[in-house]
């Protein structure tokens, strides 16, 4: 017998029938989306907030053992430009016993470079290290947009302090800068420390420095003291000119 072969019939779809069949894979294919989108974006927000987590927890590591934590914290957040970590990284500047930690939180708010560090690197300017102070010039001159002096720098914050009010501030961060934190230097044992006090003082070239000065001018080592009262000389030279200099300006006028 012949064999029949069989033949594929076309079968009709009505066009309506088609396009809503169109239609709900269109829709199914959209949520699909929609939900893959989703969870990438609530993937992301989690792994963020897990991140930040972890650096604040590297921040807030307590203890001289902890320090490299608090250094990989700060290099993270300044890495991530996580200004919402400012506060913490001024907190570590200004009161960090390691030398380290603090010239790292100098150089992360100097990376992240936003306005709300400007007062906590003022008055870092004071600190009992000499490399921290350097780099908190440094830190300030790249903030602040300014090719700022240490003679120039107490003047200068008495001005723009207004500007700063919105920014960080720590209680403890009054009066006036670098010649509050040396009158505690100037007390110190250690004549090198009260040495290092004066030479700062000295060069604010300052009036706000003459009285912490004066007390140095009398102190039991012979190199401070000398140092001391040339700072004040040099200040009391500085002042003469500038009285002089305003009242010939103003016998023009």
């Amino acid at each position: 017998m012949r064999k029949l072969k069989k033949t594929s019939r076309n079968v009709y779809i009505p066009p309506d029938v088609l396009a809503r069949k169109n239609r709900r894979w269109f829709i199914l294919g959209s949520i699909g989306g929609l939900v893959v989108i989703l969870a990438i974006i609530v993937g992301y927000v989690s792994v963020a907030k897990w991140l930040v987590q972890r650096d604040l927890q590297k921040l807030e590591a307590p203890g001289p053992e902890n320090a490299e934590k608090r250094i990989v914290g700060m290099r993270n957040a300044a890495r991530s430009r996580y200004t919402q970590f400012i506060p913490q990284i001024c907190d570590l500047l200004r009161t960090d016993p390691s030398v380290k930690v603090r010239r790292e939180a100098v150089d992360a708010l100097a990376r992240m470079s936003h306005g709300s560090a400007v007062p906590s690197l003022v008055y870092a300017l004071g600190d009992e290290t000499d490399a921290v102070a350097k780099d908190a010039m440094s830190a300030l001159r790249k903030i602040a947009n300014k090719d700022l002096e240490w003679p120039g720098v107490i003047d200068w914050w008495a001005e723009q302090r207004p500007k700063y009010e919105w920014a960080y501030h720590r209680a403890q961060d009054s009066g006036v800068p670098v010649v509050d934190d040396m009158r505690g230097l100037l007390l110190s044992e250690n004549s090198i420390t009260r040495l290092g006090a004066v030479q700062r003082l000295a060069k604010l070239e300052h009036q706000a420095a003459a009285e912490a000065l004066g007390s140095a001018a009398n102190d039991t080592d012979e190199r401070v003291k000398s140092a001391a009262v040339d700072a004040l000389t040099s200040i009391a030279k500085k002042a003469r000119q500038t009285m002089e200099k305003n009242s010939e300006e103003r016998e023009k006028d």
